[in-house]
């Protein structure tokens, strides 16, 4: 997925920094509004998807390769 309006790299950070970093930055975006997040720790996967069941926002996409996993998050 190619379009975002912010990026968030939150590389080198553990929990619970990505998703507390993630938050903080959502709060300043408006509704319709995508944020790419690029992580390295493992345990982000299960941190995200309990972030958007709770928040109520969209997981557009996910993705991991052998260094990062990527999200997608569109605020509703």
């Amino acid at each position: 997925m190619s379009g975002y309006d912010i990026l968030l790299d939150a590389s080198g950070l553990v929990c619970p920094f990505p998703i507390l970093k993630t938050k903080k930055a959502m709060l300043a975006m408006e509704k319709g509004q995508v944020i790419k997040v690029i992580c390295t720790d493992a345990s982000s996967v299960v941190d995200f998807e309990s972030l958007v069941a709770v928040s109520g926002d969209t997981m557009l996409t996910r993705a991991h390769d052998e260094s990062q996993y990527v999200f997608f998050i569109r605020k509703e």
